[in-house]
């Protein structure tokens, strides 16, 4: 595979699964020598779904931070503990997003 992307998204050793208050919403954080990216994704392809979803401490990340949705080039404000969050199927489906610090 052409590049250092692809090959770091392989290994599953440095994912960590969030919680989220919302069964129908997905969330996963991946560590990778210093970068931090958070997918949150909704599972149902028919109805918007919103959520709180938590950042734990033991990431190691500030206490806030901007986050670049990599999907979208937005950028937010997030921060350790509860983030809400809202997924609409032909609006926008997932974050995707990496930490900027």
């Amino acid at each position: 595979m052409p590049g250092g992307r692809t090959r770091r998204c392989n290994h599953l050793s440095n994912i960590t699964f969030l919680d989220t208050a919302n069964d129908a919403l997905i969330s996963y954080a991946k560590r990778t020598r210093g970068n931090t990216v958070i997918a949150v994704v909704s599972l149902d392809p028919y109805q918007a779904q919103e959520g709180w979803r938590s950042l734990p401490a033991h990431l190691g990340l500030p206490p806030s931070f901007t986050v670049h949705d990599l999907l979208t080039d937005e950028r937010y404000q997030w921060r350790i503990g509860p983030n809400y969050v809202r997924l609409e199927p032909g609006v926008r489906q997932a974050h995707l997003v990496r930490v900027e610090l």
